[in-house]
């Protein structure tokens, strides 16, 4: 009974697939008739089914020629989004593979920028600070060069300074465009005299200036945050006025004389400049012995000293201001005729030529005078009492100048002038009432006008009054 049910079940099971049963049938004797054809009999059929699937397998690993996979991509900047790009079927051997995808690279065009140029004018050193003075260039991009100029409105400028051995300390930022009037803004290609007064400094201080220029632009703000660029000027060295000066103010000094009646003490006179904050620039002048502090003087009482004068300004309103002169410094000696030993080079030339220059000895007297200065330190200050030193000489042939040529007319004018010269000192000694001036003038009359310059004009003029003074017989 069993085996009549089994039987009764596998028909119809038969019955209801039939039609599958035979495709696969159909399909397994295909395979088995290329494989025959393919490899001969036997294990063909076998063999071509291995060899399909391994097929199928190395295709489906392999890389897919019409597919790209995902390049590397700049994560420095956010992508723009990108047009979806529809599936291509583009499988392999029916396979789709699990992942279609086409990737079109974004590049981050970066851009470059063209700063305007910028140079320094010029420095100056006033009693009330330092001022500088720069311009600004706008540049043209080059041919064939992407660059994007940053525009003159968004221009500003970081004024840093530092005292020497002094880190940098920024000082102010300046806006071009509330440096000059919109006018001047509009087109303009060129920023002349763009300026910068700096009134908090020290007297006599060094101090160094560094300009650096930057752009509020906002590309270039997002590229460079602090917005500063490469064009900077700097450091600018500067040295800022002392309150006075007179270290070369000196004159008419004058040695001490202890035989006079009564004794004379020595002197000098100086001539002290103040830069004072309230008047500006102001000088006075007196007279300093040893011992005096520089810029006091004694009243009229002859015993009260004072380092306030009255003295002229430039200050509006006002032509006359006490001004105080105490310099700080006090003269320690004033000496007259001092003997200076130097040496000096010079060529000595004759008609064999020159061995060339030589070390020669030789003295001079200065008049000397010794103080101290405000800061407390020695200081010198000399001027010759007489001719001075010698400047070195060196031949044409060891470096030295060549003679001047003079021309006819300026050897002309050089006679001229001796023959003047001559004369008026023939004539000056004429006129005098002693006879040995007089005979020295005839002298002249005689021997050195007459004949040597009779061909000068000068000469040719008083010809008959000369001839006639030298020929006259004297007393």
């Amino acid at each position: 009974m069993q085996d009549d049910g089994s039987a009764k079940g596998m028909n119809a099971s038969l019955e209801k697939h039939w039609e599958k049963i035979a495709v696969v049938a159909v399909l397994a004797v295909l395979v088995v008739y290329i494989g025959a054809k393919a490899f001969g009999e036997g294990q063909g059929a076998a063999k071509v089914i291995i060899q399909l699937k391994e097929q199928v397998e190395r295709q489906k690993n392999s890389d897919n020629p019409t597919v790209s996979g995902p390049p590397g991509i700049n994560v420095g900047a956010p992508a723009a989004p990108t047009a979806s790009v529809p599936l291509k079927n583009k499988w392999i051997n029916s396979h789709r593979p699990p992942h279609f995808v086409e990737i079109v690279e974004i590049k981050d065009v970066e851009l470059s920028f063209l700063p305007p140029d910028m140079h320094l004018d010029g420095t100056s050193v006033e009693v009330d600070g330092v001022e500088i003075t720069w311009s600004v260039a706008v540049l043209a991009p080059e041919a064939g060069v992407k660059q994007v100029p940053l525009k003159p409105e968004t221009l500003f400028f970081i004024i840093d300074r530092r005292m020497k051995d002094k880190n940098w300390e920024t000082q102010v930022q300046l806006k071009l465009k509330e440096m000059v009037d919109a006018k001047s803004m509009k087109d303009a290609k060129e920023f002349k005299g763009l300026k910068y007064k700096d009134g908090k400094t020290l007297p006599k201080s060094d101090y160094e200036y560094r300009i650096t220029m930057g752009s509020d632009d906002n590309q270039y703000r997002a590229k460079v945050g602090s917005g500063k660029t490469a064009r900077i000027i700097g450091p600018v060295a500067i040295r800022t006025l002392g309150l006075f000066e007179f270290a070369q103010n000196f004159s008419n000094i004058q040695g001490a004389d202890p035989d006079a009646v009564p004794p004379k003490d020595a002197q000098v006179y100086i001539k002290i400049v103040k830069y004072d904050p309230e008047y500006g620039k102001v000088e006075w002048a007196g007279i300093h012995k040893v011992g005096d502090k520089i810029g006091w003087s004694t009243e009229e009482d002859g015993k009260t000293r004072t380092s306030k004068h009255l003295v002229p300004t430039s200050k509006r309103g006002q032509r006359q201001a006490l001004v105080d002169f105490d310099t700080g410094a006090e003269i320690k000696d004033i000496k007259t005729d001092q003997v200076v030993v130097y040496e000096y080079k010079a060529c000595q030339p004759n008609v064999n030529g020159c061995t060339g220059p030589t070390a020669v000895k030789d003295q001079y007297k200065v008049n000397r005078v010794q103080y101290i200065d405000e800061d407390k330190v020695q200081q010198s200050f000399e001027v010759p009492s007489g001719m001075g030193k010698r400047a070195d000489y060196f031949c044409e042939l060891h470096g030295g100048a060549a003679a001047p040529v003079k021309s006819p007319e300026e050897k002309k004018a050089e006679i001229e002038a001796s023959a003047q010269e001559l004369l008026e000192k023939a004539d000056k000694g004429w006129k005098s009432e002693k006879a040995s001036d007089k005979a020295s003038a005839q002298k002249i009359y005689k021997e050195l006008l007459l004949p040597p310059y009779s061909d000068t004009q000068v000469v040719k003029a008083k010809r008959s009054e000369i001839e006639t003074r030298s020929k006259e017989k004297l007393k």
